[in-house]
């Protein structure tokens, strides 16, 4: 038996049927959080995958909570919408538009008619429309109606500078340019979770979910966190980006929803065990204490031909992989989807692959070098995959 037979012998088959996901119930007896990845947000495979996986997991394994790669406040407001809003203007309200697609709005739709609760991890502004800041500022209007309009001009102002920067590229004129201004609205944000606290009884008054209180509190605090960023160059801002998705997906899972079973929607490269790369990028899960890792299983995905789109939405072609590669290994089971476990022990020679620095393509363009089993619990291979459809 050669390392491509092991292969072979060892994945599962995924296909369009829910109960070809049953394999999954003997890899998450002990684990509370499960986290979906995919090597490129232009994959339509990937999310139709995604979909039909958070859907599994909901119905037979008890995981409620999905938090996506997108703001924490918008997809905070998910509920608001719910009764009274199209999942389409649901999703285009609360996520990144990279995944304003056909594929992703089947999970907005099961949302509806289910039980599962969406909320978000990443401390930047996933859309422009300012839902949180409208639902902050009237709340605090009930208090102080000239302090709300002092919260909904700063709220304005880091959001322009968010989409002076987006154009920027963390340029270095740019941010030294506008660290005076970054300074303020930190200053300016620090006083704003000071009057929360200080009003917080008065506050939780207006809210229909004491707990969503502290959700606000945790957006604010978000704020003088994504400042920062936009007051930093690339390898800082990467670093502060990830550390605190880090500490939001941690806060939810311990102080949010302690008992509650928790899906993280989010790139390969977020969601890696320990990934650090030379430009100073730290992966999510190299921030996670070990208590929170031992609770969880992370499934990286990855393609091997077909076309794919960048976050600009313009398309690609997926380049061919090496030889010795994830995809090239989870090909030769000749699979249209396959499923890896990596955490089974096996001490055959033939499997060595998963624990050996092999090349992964990111994107599906770029070559990079990983162990496998050291950055994923589970790899998913699609081997033809298509760009989404956009909406």
């Amino acid at each position: 038996m050669n390392q491509e037979q092991w292969t072979k012998e060892n994945v599962h088959e995924i296909n369009d049927q829910l109960e070809s996901f049953s394999f999954l119930d003997q890899y998450l007896q002990n684990k509370r959080i499960v986290f979906l990845g995919e090597n490129g947000h232009g994959v339509a495979q990937h999310s139709q995958l995604k979909v039909r996986m958070i859907q599994y997991l909901h119905e037979q394994l008890g995981f409620n909570h999905i938090l996506f790669e997108s703001g924490l406040g918008e997809c905070s407001c998910v509920n608001d919408y719910e009764k009274t809003l199209e999942p389409e203007k649901i999703m285009k309200k609360t996520i990144f538009p990279v995944w304003h697609t056909e594929e992703v709005l089947g999970l907005f739709k099961y949302i509806k008619k289910s039980h599962l609760h969406l909320s978000g991890i990443d401390i930047q502004f996933s859309s422009r429309e300012l839902i949180f800041s409208k639902k902050l500022v009237d709340m605090i209007s009930k208090l102080d109606q000239s302090y709300s309009e002092k919260v909904w001009i700063m709220e304005n102002d880091v959001l322009a500078l968010y989409k002076q920067k987006r154009g920027r590229a963390y340029f270095f004129p740019f941010y030294r340019r506008n660290i005076r201004t970054c300074r303020t609205l930190k200053n300016a944000y620090k006083e704003l979770l000071s009057f929360l606290d200080q009003h917080e009884e008065e506050l939780t008054n207006h809210i229909s979910e004491t707990s969503y209180f502290q959700m606000i509190r945790r957006v604010i605090a978000n704020r003088i966190d994504f400042i920062s960023i936009l007051s930093h160059g690339m390898r800082k801002a990467l670093q502060i980006r990830d550390q605190a998705m880090a500490n939001n997906l941690q806060w939810y899972v311990t102080n949010m929803h302690p008992d509650e079973k928790v899906i993280i929607w989010a790139h390969n490269g977020h969601i890696a065990k320990n990934i650090k790369n030379i430009i100073g990028f730290r992966s999510i899960g190299s921030y996670l204490p070990e208590s929170i890792k031992t609770q969880s299983y992370i499934i990286g995905m990855f393609m091997y031909e077909g076309s794919a789109a960048h976050n600009n939405r313009e398309v690609y072609e997926v380049k061919k992989p090496p030889q010795h590669s994830i995809e090239q290994y989870m090909a030769s089971a000749h699979l249209p989807i396959s499923f890896l476990d990596l955490t089974s022990p096996s001490n055959h020679s033939d499997s060595m692959w998963i624990h050996d620095t092999i090349t992964a393509m990111d994107g599906g363009l770029g070559e990079m070098t990983i162990r496998p089993s050291e950055q994923y619990d589970g790899l998913v291979l699609v081997k033809s995959v298509t760009p989404p459809t956009y909406i």
